[in-house]
């Protein structure tokens, strides 16, 4: 394992459901959907690393206010641990694309888990990758054990 996610935890959750959302008259939801992440090395240990991940997503800017079912904001933070034979130059493209994935999905299921019990069907944020370019980082720092399928 190149990296283990060691434990996370909600910062901050403000999830609300849009009370003139009319699902009859809407084909495709219309949602802005912004996501960031902040990267911190623990002082004591350059292989443990604080990540924070901030997710907002509402409607469309010009889009009616009836075209979404949700809105909100969610801040989530994970403690993750990278293996010794991570290169210091690969840390932080790996924390910034796998972390940050790893908490997308906690995000993702979070969101999900909180609409579900609102009056419309759950939402569940689109899956998105964190990849500036095609390149394989894990591929890059694992050299020939780690091939690209297709």
């Amino acid at each position: 394992m190149l990296l283990t996610l060691e434990k996370y935890f909600v910062l901050e959750s403000n999830i609300k459901a849009n009370e003139e959302f009319v699902p009859e008259a809407i084909k495709k939801l219309n949602y802005d959907i912004e996501a960031a992440g902040e990267l911190y090395e623990n002082s004591e240990d350059n292989n443990k690393f604080r990540i924070v991940i901030s997710i907002t997503f509402d409607r469309k800017k010009g889009s009616r206010k009836k075209s979404v079912p949700y809105s909100g904001f969610l801040k989530i933070a994970g403690l993750v641990e990278l293996n010794d034979n991570v290169p210091d130059e690969k840390k932080e493209p790996l924390l910034m694309v796998s972390g940050l994935s790893l908490l997308y999905s906690a995000a993702r299921e979070h969101i999900a888990s909180i609409t579900a019990r609102g009056p419309w069907e759950p939402f569940y944020l689109p899956i998105i990758s964190f990849r500036k370019d095609e390149s394989t980082i894990d591929g890059e720092i694992m050299g020939d054990k780690c091939k690209k399928r297709g």
